[in-house]
């Protein structure tokens, strides 16, 4: 009987540990998914987790080419490749005893000085098809991302994928870099697109035409989503966004706290209430602040942790509720607040 009970009772436990760890790993998401969309995906990630921004880039690229959204791109490159948009563009051309478009005569007379006064030559404005508009430049950028994601080196990185999706990856990239190899790809130019430009393809008529491009672009500025940003968490990082989300909460009873999360200069910030992981590089309060004061957990929830050295030692220990009320006491706020 004694032994049934005792089972019983370690059972329990095991419950309420998975329980709770089952919550801590939802307030992971939670922040993550609190997230600004003015907020950079690598620069808030690694404000929240303390990662490495190299390995968290390289993760954002291993997720967007291993998405559904990169599926749907890739294989709907053959009907976009033979739709292109094209302009048409003029070039100056030297011509000899022939005349390929309207005489350059500025440029002529220059041309014939160099030329010992050959009056042969000409120099025209020759017209031709051109394929770097702003529609197609959105295109190859898009596959660009695509081909290199096979090439991220860094092995922490791919440990966070099995092995079918990086195979998928790898498959992806072959077919982007064999479609960037397309004469009329190939001489669109690849490099970063500009505001101007972002403008210009969201007011194109041809882009309900590419929605899988624009749903791939979408992708990649989440940089990943909730289940695969928790994998960049060391437990005991868990266990502090678990503190940060509880802290938040009893604050919230006395104040409002944006639901929305901004990052500014490194930092998360929702109103009065500040967060930079410790392992994260910045010149804010490490960890939970408000009003700038610095606020830690109990002493024993991340003592653990490898960065644990790098919380302020003089932080307002936060243990539950009472600790937030008696704080926000001592700071004049005023009672609960009327919702």
């Amino acid at each position: 009987m004694k032994n049934s009970l005792r089972n019983a009772e370690l059972e329990d436990k095991r419950t309420s540990t998975r329980y709770s760890r089952h919550l801590r790993i939802e307030a992971t998401a939670q922040l993550w998914d609190a997230r600004s969309v003015s907020a950079p995906a690598v620069g808030y990630a690694a404000a929240l987790s303390g990662a490495d921004p190299s390995l968290i880039t390289d993760v954002a690229a291993l997720s967007a080419a291993a998405s559904d959204e990169a599926g749907a791109l890739i294989d709907n490159v053959d009907l976009l490749a033979r739709t292109l948009t094209a302009t048409i563009d003029t070039q100056n051309e030297r011509c000899v005893s022939s005349l390929r478009g309207p005489v350059q005569w500025s440029e002529t007379i220059t041309a014939r000085a160099n030329a010992l006064g050959n009056e042969d030559v000409f120099v025209c404005a020759t017209s031709f098809r051109s394929f770097n508009t702003v529609e197609n430049r959105v295109l190859v950028v898009a596959l660009a991302a695509l081909a290199k994601a096979s090439s991220v080196q860094n092995q922490q990185a791919a440990e966070l994928f099995d092995s079918a999706a990086l195979d998928l990856i790898s498959a992806r990239s072959d077919r982007a870099r064999k479609w960037l190899a397309v004469p009329r790809l190939k001489t669109i130019p690849r490099g970063r697109l500009t505001r101007r430009e972002l403008t210009q393809f969201r007011n194109s008529r041809r882009g309900a035409w590419m929605h899988t491009v624009m749903a791939f672009r979408q992708r990649q500025q989440r940089g990943f989503d909730s289940d695969e940003f928790i994998r960049l968490c060391d437990p005991w990082t868990i266990d502090l966004h678990g503190f940060v989300v509880d802290t938040a909460r009893h604050i919230e009873r006395h104040e409002r706290v944006p639901q929305e999360l901004a990052l500014l200069d490194g930092t998360i910030t929702a109103g009065r209430l500040s967060f930079r992981h410790p392992g994260a590089n910045g010149g804010s309060i490490p960890g939970l602040a408000y009003r700038g004061i610095p606020l830690a957990p109990g002493k024993t929830l991340v003592s653990e942790a490898p960065w644990a050295g790098d919380l302020p030692a003089r932080a307002v220990r936060i243990n539950g509720a009472s600790d937030v009320e008696r704080l926000l006491t001592q700071l004049g706020v005023s009672g609960p607040r009327r919702r």
